[in-house]
């Protein structure tokens, strides 16, 4: 509409018109998101991650949950995550709408499996015990390709940007891993959000952002 785009950035109204458009074909969309899980699962497995990609919990079925886009664990940590592949946003009502919207819809999806989790670990549950083990820690976290809301917590459940999570998961970093990948610095390190402290001090620039997205 044209009051809208005469407020937009001529490159990102592109971009989400290419978004927008692509998101319309649900075999596109569907692709996106099996992609985006692969991809993020091949990263947690090159650091010695057990996991699972589009995971049916026992009794989902009987709890009305459907799979988990990705589930990981390493050394007693287990990490459930929910991934969404959503556009850039332009205007205020958008952006609302993501975070009561999406981002809820997401916390929520997180919650029930929290519910069915708890109880598959309490009853010891073989299957589920076989992934989890004695799990430390369960850390649920919500995995977006866009920046909004990063590090807010949609009801107790942490969001945080794709590019972060790949970002902290390079092992060959030594500023984060001196001596080699460990788990418990990558969570210190997604839960503080340092990683942001060491960009901006290097005044690192969106392309080059976008290059280190790809190559990671």
């Amino acid at each position: 509409m044209p009051f809208v785009l005469g407020a937009q950035n001529s490159s990102t109204s592109f971009i989400n018109n290419l978004f927008n458009v692509h998101f319309k074909r649900t075999e596109y969309r569907k692709k996106e998101v099996h992609d985006s899980e692969e991809n993020l699962s091949e990263v947690f497995r090159t650091n010695g991650f057990n996991v699972k990609t589009g995971y049916m919990l026992p009794s989902s079925e009987k709890y009305n949950i459907g799979d988990i886009d990705l589930i990981c664990e390493k050394d007693g940590y287990l990490f459930v995550l929910e991934l969404k592949s959503t556009y850039i946003r332009t205007s205020l009502e958008n952006i609302w709408n993501y975070k009561n919207r999406t981002l809820r819809k997401a916390s929520n999806q997180l919650h029930k499996r929290k519910r069915l989790i708890n109880e598959l670990l309490k009853s010891k549950e073989e299957n589920f015990m076989s992934l989890a083990g004695e799990a430390k820690a369960i850390y649920y976290w919500i995995i977006d390709t866009s920046f909004e809301y990063d590090h807010e917590l949609i009801d107790d459940n942490l969001k945080v940007s794709m590019f972060e999570l790949i970002y902290v998961l390079n092992s060959k970093n030594k500023d984060f891993y001196p001596n080699g990948f460990d788990v418990c610095k990558f969570i210190e390190l997604i839960e503080s959000g340092s990683m942001w402290n060491k960009l901006l001090k290097e005044d690192i620039h969106m392309t080059e952002i976008n290059y280190k997205i790809q190559i990671n």
